[in-house]
């Protein structure tokens, strides 16, 4: 059936829709029939408006100026399905996804329509897995969440590290990922989005969603590695700096041992995965930096600091400027170790916000490498998508997904990844 449109961007007015929406009109190509979809006509145009003037005049500006409009609600079913009907692939930053994204994945899913979003919210992932992976697979519809900074930059580091070792014929043993540096801020979203986690979870189901096989079937869990504990503060020699627990490091962990179990566990049958933040190189700071993050974590399970949080920053705000968030930035190294004890480096750069600018950029690309890469995903050989493959149907990730696509596509983009022996 034919599609009226290749991309549809639900939540364009949102913060990180905005950034997405930008990349879009700025990288795809002027053939790529997009539209943008939302409660409010009034914001949606203001936000196409928006964007447009950011344009040099030409054909690009002209195009944008004219983009579409879609209306649609996470609460009206009909509508959603209208949108998820009209298009080849969706991309949603409308979050907290717990709260309004199944409907929408539930369009997709109906519609064959792939679909890539920005969450980070692992038991709202397992939900997916749990009521739609059979539809999915049976309809070769891709279901991708987790395509911004959580959690893609994980995924595709233990991805390449794996199909380095691949290609010379080794198993990985382990990766390390290791978050060296992330400048930017945080929005009112974001926010809502981990304290809706918090209040509409018991603690067992927010204690299972720190579990790294989480997303994984109990089958597969019972043929994987003991993930080993996570170490509170620890000198990494490979980086020559303390580390320490990384926040988002259940979530990513989880999320890149699921994308181990879709390619059949062909990195390796020793393949363990860890993650960290590094903190500094001497030991007395490193530990006030631990204990500072420690407290505020800590903090945020009270319902009162929430209430304060929520009300200082609301959704739609944000704590750094715009020009803060172009300026800032991330490094994350990958050092994996094959079965035969070599080692490998990877490394994944970003001059922007990752969180935010850096998160539209991943999600964007994403997008259009689903809608428009359809026959080299297909048909690719393993130089262009790697050494296992990638699968056509499911409740997916990024690695699992794309391969090696996505990972061309973000270098071509600018986004610096690099693999290598050490």
């Amino acid at each position: 059936m034919a599609r009226s449109f290749d991309i549809v961007l639900f939540g364009a007015t949102g913060f990180t829709g905005r950034f997405a929406f930008e990349h879009l009109v700025r990288h795809c190509p002027l053939t790529l029939k997009l539209a943008i979809a939302g409660r409010n006509r009034v914001k949606l145009e203001a936000v196409r408006d928006l964007v447009a003037s950011s344009l040099a005049d030409g054909p690009r500006k002209t195009k944008t100026k004219e983009i579409p409009i879609l209306i649609a609600d996470s609460s009206d079913q009909a509508s959603l399905d209208s949108v998820a009907g009209s298009t080849k692939v969706i991309l949603s930053t409308v979050g907290p996804f717990a709260l309004y994204g199944t409907p929408l994945v539930d369009a997709c899913v109906r519609f064959g329509t792939h679909y890539v979003d920005s969450t980070g919210e692992t038991p709202w992932i397992k939900e997916l897995i749990e009521k739609y992976e059979d539809a999915a697979i049976e309809k070769n519809v891709k279901i991708v969440p987790s395509c911004g900074f959580d959690s893609l930059p994980s995924d595709i580091g233990a991805f390449l590290i794996a199909d380095h070792f691949a290609k010379q014929g080794k198993a990985t043993e382990s990766v390390r990922s290791v978050v060296m540096e992330v400048k930017g801020g945080i929005s009112g979203g974001t926010i809502a989005t981990i304290a809706n986690m918090i209040e509409s979870s018991s603690f067992s189901k927010l204690a299972k969603s720190g579990d790294p096989y989480a997303l994984i079937s109990k089958t597969d869990v019972a043929k994987l590695p003991s993930p080993g504990n996570p170490v509170v503060l620890h000198y990494n020699s490979d980086v020559k700096r303390y580390e320490t627990i990384f926040v988002m490091a259940p979530g990513n962990s989880a999320y890149v041992r699921r994308s181990y179990a879709l390619l059949n566990r062909a990195y390796g049958s020793k393949f363990k995965y860890t993650e960290a933040l590094a903190t500094n190189t001497n030991y007395v700071t490193a530990l006030v930096q631990v204990l500072t993050m420690l407290s505020v974590m800590v903090s945020f399970l009270l319902p009162p600091v929430r209430y304060v949080v929520k009300r200082l920053v609301p959704q739609g705000s944000n704590s750094a400027s715009e020009a803060a968030l172009r300026a800032g930035g991330g490094t994350i190294k990958y050092i994996g170790t094959a079965e035969d004890g070599s080692k490998a480096l990877a490394q994944y750069k970003i001059n922007v916000d990752v969180g935010y600018v850096g998160t539209g950029m991943m999600l964007a690309e994403s997008a259009m490498c689903l809608a428009l890469d359809e026959v080299i995903l297909e048909t690719g050989k393993d130089h262009e998508v790697g050494s296992f493959g990638v699968k056509s149907g499911g409740i997916l990730t990024a690695a699992s997904a794309m391969g090696l696509v996505i990972v061309e596509r973000l270098k071509n983009v600018g986004i610096e990844i690099s693999v290598g022996n050490v």
